[in-house]
């Protein structure tokens, strides 16, 4: 239980949560409203390509967020295969390693020599934000979604923003509003299978593991074991 100010319940912090949606589900609505959020400063069109740096929970969670706002062909690109061979289950059109030498060739292959749409960096890396704007077509956007490391320093051409004129935004957390319109989806969202390990509290050490290893995607701690 948590005790709550009577003037935040009557602003409407408290969101009603489908009685089909387990808790442990529930866990993942803050992650899809954020994802939300940060999608909505992207003008999405429906049939736009995309491509996802980064197939972690995040990265699928905007994968999926993107067949529902419209865009066509997604692909998802990582430096781990377990991850991307998750991606492809979870019906990203193609994955690719990025850390092979031919990556960009096989996405320009796959997506036309013009490049995609729209970028997502899901992930905490730099060079993410770089080779994303190798790949991105003339008027495309881009939004730099995963944190980066304190001190990180991007470098690019800004010719290439200027001549191609490429929009590039940020985002952080979640508006009420995108907690609740995910609140309303969660139900067709599947979000069961983004859960792939649950450790009880006292366990919480092989759940951290766990996740340094990158095995599986979103790990809970269900504090009912």
């Amino acid at each position: 239980y948590m005790l709550l100010p009577e003037k935040g319940v009557a602003r409407g912090a408290l969101v009603k949560i489908d009685e089909d949606i387990s808790d442990t589900q529930g866990t993942m609505i803050e992650a899809f409203a954020c994802c939300l959020h940060g999608l909505r400063r992207l003008n999405i069109k429906p049939g736009d390509s995309a491509v996802i740096f980064g197939s972690g929970p995040i990265g699928l969670a905007h994968m999926t967020l993107l067949k529902r706002l419209g865009a066509e062909k997604i692909g998802v690109l990582d430096i781990a295969d377990n991850r991307l061979e998750q991606a492809k289950s979870f019906g990203a059109d193609i994955t690719i390693n990025v850390s092979k030498d031919s990556w960009k060739d096989e996405l320009l292959g796959y997506f036309g020599k013009n490049g995609v749409d729209l970028v997502v960096t899901a992930a905490p890396s730099v060079a993410s934000i770089e080779n994303g704007l190798q790949i991105i077509k003339n008027g495309g956007e881009m939004l730099i979604f995963g944190g980066l490391p304190q001190g990180s320093v991007l470098s690019i051409n800004p010719n290439i923003i200027h001549y191609n004129e490429i929009t590039i935004t940020g985002s952080i957390d979640a508006t009420i509003e995108d907690f609740r319109r995910v609140a309303s989806m969660a139900p067709s969202l599947d979000l069961a299978k983004f859960i792939t390990h649950s450790f009880a509290l006292d366990q919480v050490k092989e759940g951290m593991e766990v996740m340094g290893r990158k095995e599986g995607l979103k790990v809970v701690l269900d504090m009912t074991k």
